[in-house]
């Protein structure tokens, strides 16, 4: 699934917006493994093949108000779901690495994907992500620095600690347009 401003359906992320294509019916999400406990609230994570549902893109675009009803992790740990596995490291210094995994079973019929990363740190877009062209099995990663450049207005914005971010991955397999999944993460910036 690509994600572009000039989609339909919008959904509010940390003040910021995303924006979604519209999905056919024969696309079913995937169920997704449950977190450990005390780890991270379901409502704090989530993913599937196929398109976000409605309540998936409500959950992944909490703004930080609204997400102080969740359970919300520090941005530090490792959390699998069936159709990908996400690592994020905290630092003061650093901000916040991220790291995804697509699953084997769920991906690898897909091939060459496009991958698709939108982050919202303290209710700001981050700016510099988009879309990348690799096999299904890349180690997608990159870094949400502590000092980020605003998507909206282009002004440096500097991460407080205890500031919510949101991280929203999708994919979608460049042969097999049909195909596609996506993965999001919130958690708290508590280096």
């Amino acid at each position: 699934m690509h994600i572009s401003r000039s989609r339909v359906a919008v959904a509010a992320a940390c003040g910021a917006a995303l924006v979604f294509g519209s999905v056919s019916g024969a696309q079913a999400a995937a169920p997704g493994q449950a977190p450990a406990r005390g780890v991270l609230a379901a409502e704090g994570q989530g993913g599937g093949s196929g398109a976000p549902s409605a309540a998936d893109l409500r959950r992944a675009t909490a703004r930080p108000s609204a997400a102080a009803a969740m359970t919300i992790p520090k941005c530090q740990g490792t959390w699998n779901q069936t159709i990908a596995n996400v690592t994020v490291k905290e630092s003061l210094k650093g901000g916040i690495p991220w790291q995804v995994a697509l699953t084997k079973k769920l991906n690898a019929p897909m091939g060459t994907v496009n991958f698709r990363t939108q982050i919202f740190a303290d209710g700001h877009e981050v700016a510099g992500n988009g879309t990348q062209k690799r096999q299904w099995n890349y180690n997608f990663h990159g870094t949400v620095p502590r000092t980020f450049v605003r998507a909206d207005n282009k002004k440096k914005f500097t991460l407080p600690e205890g500031r919510v971010v949101s991280f929203f991955w999708t994919w979608q397999s460049v042969a097999k347009p049909n195909y596609e999944g996506y993965r999001y993460v919130i958690c708290q910036f508590q280096p």
